[in-house]
């Protein structure tokens, strides 16, 4: 269950009924919100009256659900161990796929868009950060972390890439503004 909260009120105003296992990923970007669920679904919520859609297969539940800078696309990532090493990409006023990115071995934990929305940084389950093309999905670089751990979460913006995982501290790549000509550094790790 989704429970809508006002936010001056802190009153609730609704529970949205769908998902059949915990929600484990939410993302709003108006007049949406998209949830991913370990039931194997991913579903798109309407905010003005909480009816909903479920994605169509590929989606397979997602760990990770982002919309892009503008809203027009949603990223949702694979949340089962046999879901297939992709991010999909879907038009939410549609419904429509759009394209699949391939991850690599693994399924992606994260998923975030760079400002100007032309590109989205994916971290995996085997603690590789890939930063990929969005219009063909190309990658453009691969960091591989040393640690053999899960990559939690990833976060784009304040010129670097920084990533969060079972080891237990954030760290930051420094990154061109253009994402370009990547040669990323581990900058900083945090205590």
């Amino acid at each position: 269950n989704i429970v809508h909260f006002g936010v001056a009120s802190g009153q609730q105003r609704a529970v949205w009924k769908g998902h059949t296992l915990r929600v484990i990923a939410l993302e709003i970007s108006s007049p949406w919100l998209a949830s991913g669920s370990g039931d194997g679904t991913t579903r798109l919520w309407k905010l003005s009256d909480g009816s909903h859609r479920t994605l169509p297969s590929p989606a397979v539940g997602a760990s990770t659900v982002t919309f892009s800078p503008d809203g027009a696309v949603l990223a949702t990532g694979g949340a089962r161990g046999d879901a297939e090493p992709l991010l999909h990409l879907w038009d939410p006023a549609t419904g429509q796929l759009l394209r699949s990115i391939d991850t690599g071995e693994r399924q992606p934990q994260d998923a975030q868009w760079t400002t100007d929305g032309r590109r989205i940084v994916i971290g995996t389950r085997n603690s590789v950060a890939r930063i990929h093309r969005v219009e063909d999905g190309s990658l453009i670089h691969e960091i591989v972390l040393p640690d053999e751990w899960n990559i939690k979460s990833v976060a784009v913006g304040g010129g670097g890439l920084y990533a969060h995982g079972n080891w237990g501290r954030p760290r930051m790549w420094t990154l061109p503004v253009h994402l370009g000509g990547l040669a990323p550094s581990v900058a900083s790790t945090f205590p």
